[in-house]
């Protein structure tokens, strides 16, 4: 079975988290723990069940092409993936929870997000 977990908008990129690293390893932080909490929200939301081991397909909807891909989804896998562990989806995010990763990119203006597709294994 497949679940999929939808985050709306768009999560800061590597550059943007770069930026906040300038003001401080406190600021950083700070978002980071703000946006895990966000995404715990949607986990809830979408119901997401845990999984021991699972494969991931992240898809990213951004509104423009502005930022490149590899911007786009470093700091957005790490933060999910933590999210994900603190809501009790995964035990941990290592080598024995995280099967493989994929990751696609396209572009819908009126909707930004992120789809996250779980398929245990």
């Amino acid at each position: 079975m497949i679940q999929r977990l939808t985050i709306t908008g768009r999560l800061p990129g590597l550059n943007d988290m770069l930026l906040s690293r300038g003001r401080g390893h406190y600021a950083w932080n700070a978002k980071k723990k703000r946006l895990e909490e966000e995404i715990m929200w949607e986990i809830k939301r979408d119901r997401i069940r845990p999984v021991a081991r699972a494969r991931f397909s992240f898809h990213f909807f951004e509104r423009d092409r502005r930022r490149d891909p590899d911007n786009v989804d470093a700091v957005a896998k790490k933060v999910i993936f933590d999210a994900m562990v603190k809501a009790g989806v995964l035990q941990n995010d290592g080598w024995d929870q995280i099967a493989g990763i994929r990751l696609e990119y396209a572009v819908d203006k009126d909707n930004p997000r992120i789809e996250v597709y779980i398929e245990e294994v």
